[in-house]
């Protein structure tokens, strides 16, 4: 549990999870696309996935009618969710909440530039940062096909 907690710690949403001595932390934080660990693996081709890019092209993704009556009962759990976050920020607190998230996103893309420069994958997927919101997980199945997708229009276009 100690793992599962520090791996889903991002700061300003859920803070570090201290074990012992260290502060653990989502490694994305620092490290959004850890290429570097597969320089040395001797695979013939690197395949990285860009889970913000700036992506114009609209995509339908097509869902079946259990997972759509599935997913809806679950969109009605995260909208109260949501109206219960709400009622906890003030409109104050929540623009500064946004801030801040939009602050990481802009740090992780610079940090994800420079380790795309020192390590360039052979393909980048690139999801469209605007596919889902960052507490969307009642669109898990939708995401999941986006990337198919995705990653087939890429891999057909090398072959």
């Amino acid at each position: 549990m100690d793992a599962i907690r520090a791996s889903v710690a991002i700061p300003t949403v859920l803070t570090p999870k201290k074990i012992g001595e260290r502060y653990l932390l989502d490694g994305g934080v620092l490290n959004p696309l850890p290429i570097a660990p597969t320089v040395a693996d001797g695979t013939d081709i690197t395949i990285s996935v860009n889970l913000g890019a700036n992506v114009l092209k609209e995509y339908t993704v097509p869902m079946p009618a259990k997972v759509r009556e599935k997913t809806s009962g679950m969109e009605e759990i995260f909208f109260e969710m949501s109206q219960k976050a709400e009622q906890l920020f003030s409109r104050e607190k929540k623009s500064t909440f946004d801030e801040m998230g939009r602050t990481i996103d802009i740090m992780q893309n610079a940090v994800l530039d420079c380790k795309m420069a020192g390590y360039s994958p052979d393909i980048i997927i690139g999801i469209p940062n605007n596919a889902c919101g960052f507490y969307e997980f009642n669109r898990a199945y939708e995401m999941i096909e986006l990337g198919r997708i995705i990653a087939k229009k890429h891999l057909k276009e090398r072959v």
